[in-house]
């Protein structure tokens, strides 16, 4: 519980970012409210796989992730075991609480790691300044949308839909999936990835 209420905190100050085989679409309204959204998420089984790419550790107060994409970006060419797929990854791991809301405190944002990155075939010759992740095989509920509901859907995932759905979060890095035709067209559609597990 804790480790997606800091998400959703952290996430309503996100603006901007940055692109597998799954082509679900939905028919949410661009325009609809969070209370009305019934998206119905995919659950998937995914293998494990790698990422490299560039990390931030903060709270993203200031749009600090914006500013990752922004300088990963240009350097992913750089990255010579890359699948070349297309494809781009948010990886987000390792939450933190505040410290004064562990003290009573009233700050609401805790910190977390997230990797803006690529999938790869390997850990070598890992570029200066990138990290390599491995995202264990795991079930996810996998819910798609086009970016500009990225609050709204994260928002609607973790309060709303998994509270009602059967499935409680589970051990592991969620993450964000950028398709490989992202940003080609206005509103470009993206997926969010929620491990979960059976209640």
């Amino acid at each position: 519980m804790k480790k997606y209420f800091f998400v959703i905190v952290c996430f309503f100050l996100f603006v901007g970012c940055g692109g597998d085989s799954e082509n679900q679409k939905t028919d949410m309204d661009k325009n609809q409210p969070l209370q009305e959204m019934r998206i119905v998420p995919e659950i998937v089984d995914r293998p494990a796989f790698a990422v490299v790419g560039m990390k931030y550790r903060g709270s993203n107060q200031y749009g600090e992730i914006a500013g990752l994409w922004d300088q990963f970006l240009p350097r992913m060419a750089e990255i010579k075991n890359a699948v070349r797929d297309g494809a781009a990854y948010g990886v987000m791991d390792n939450y933190t609480a505040p410290a004064d809301s562990i003290a009573g405190g009233d700050t609401l944002m805790g910190e977390f790691d997230y990797l803006a990155g690529i999938e790869v075939t390997s850990n070598e010759d890992i570029p200066e300044g990138m990290e390599y992740w491995e995202i264990p095989e795991q079930t996810y509920a996998v819910f798609t949308f086009p970016f500009s509901k990225l609050i709204e859907v994260y928002n609607y995932a973790l309060k709303i839909w998994l509270p009602e759905s059967g499935y409680e979060y589970a051990d592991g890095p969620e993450f964000e999936y950028y398709p490989p035709d992202f940003g080609r067209v206005e509103d470009s559609e993206m997926k969010y990835y929620i491990p979960v597990r059976k209640k």
